[in-house]
């Protein structure tokens, strides 16, 4: 049987033309929406900044460089210029252009470059980035959470706020004594029942620090490093995850750590996000020695072999100083 022609070759020849050509484009279509997504997902990545992601007020920026609450580096975003002195707060940052973040972040070597004898950071570093605008401190913060620090914080105004003379000291932080604690919770048998407002005591340690020592009975658990990023939470979030409501801007909040080194930063931090009665533990659990299920130990670092627990005698709680101290600081027993 004879086949059919036409001017370009059999019908054939010319469905699998079309069917090649059709395959062709099909796949050059693929090409370019698989190119599309990537570069989507790259972008994203890019915006994506760390879990635990917070900003920072120049006042909680100067207690970070003074006190020294947790393990961190600071970056001015800002190359170097001749005459080009950095603020006070400022004091040992480290000079990593935005371009170089992820470089530089991104690999041992490349940071024994930039800073020579400065150890890599740990993943559990908080790195603060500080530029001439907050975008550009999104970027780096994005760029550091893409090599894996998932503990990043801005300066809420950049390099300008702290030029206008934007960082003043903290002067406003309010201590609690333990023994007014103690009354506030219902600690004392000898003082009857004890009608205080609700109150919610937060532990800032690592968690290894309160399996290993014990914690405040009562108390509520949010590292330190995480609460900037816990406080922007929407409330249900923040339930989720910490297990007990969201303090309102009028709620009594009160910080403990060790001492109140930590305690201190998170109630500064607290207020920056709105909250208005904060109070740190003054002694701290090191000096609790009311409950014999909580011990002092020594101050270590994450890596460190952890200490012994000192060994300690419990001590009675001066309900009456408690009493006093609770009406001095304008929270109402009964």
């Amino acid at each position: 049987m004879a086949l059919i022609n036409n001017a370009g070759g059999s019908v054939t020849s010319a469905l699998l033309l079309t069917l090649l050509a059709w395959a062709v484009r099909w796949l050059r279509a693929e090409l370019n929406r698989k190119r599309r997504e990537e570069e989507s997902g790259k972008q994203a990545s890019r915006r994506t900044v760390g879990r635990f992601f917070g900003r920072l007020s120049p006042v909680a920026l100067r207690m970070l460089v003074e006190t020294g609450p947790y393990p961190h580096h600071i970056f001015t975003l800002r190359p170097s210029a001749p005459n080009d002195a950095l603020p006070a707060e400022l004091r040992g940052a480290l000079r990593l252009p935005e371009s170089r973040v992820a470089a530089v972040l991104g690999s041992e070597a490349a940071w024994g470059e930039a800073f020579q004898g400065v150890p890599f950071p740990k993943p559990h570093y908080l790195l603060v980035f500080v530029g001439n605008t907050e975008e550009e401190e999104l970027r780096a913060a994005a760029a550091a959470a893409s090599c894996g620090f998932q503990r990043s914080m801005v300066l809420e105004g950049g390099l300008q706020l702290l030029a206008a003379g934007g960082a003043q000291p903290q002067a406003d932080l309010r201590f609690i004594n333990r023994d007014a604690l103690a009354v506030l919770l219902g600690m004392c048998a000898e003082a009857g029942v004890v009608h205080a407002p609700p109150a919610a005591l937060i532990d800032v340690r690592r968690s290894d620090e309160r399996a290993l020592y014990g914690a405040i009975k009562g108390a509520a658990h949010i590292p330190v490093d995480q609460v900037p990023s816990a406080l922007a939470l929407p409330a249900d979030q923040f339930l989720e995850r910490y297990r007990f409501p969201k303090p309102a801007p009028d709620d009594l909040v009160i910080f403990s750590c060790r001492t109140n080194t930590r305690s201190g930063w998170a109630a500064q931090l607290a207020q920056d996000a709105g909250l208005q009665r904060c109070l740190v533990l003054r002694q701290g659990v090191y000096g609790w020695r009311l409950d014999p299920s909580v011990k002092p130990y020594r101050g270590y670092k994450l890596q460190d072999a952890p200490p012994e627990a000192e060994p300690f005698q419990v001590e009675p709680i001066n309900v009456e100083a408690g009493r006093v101290e609770l009406a001095q600081l304008g929270i109402p027993v009964m």
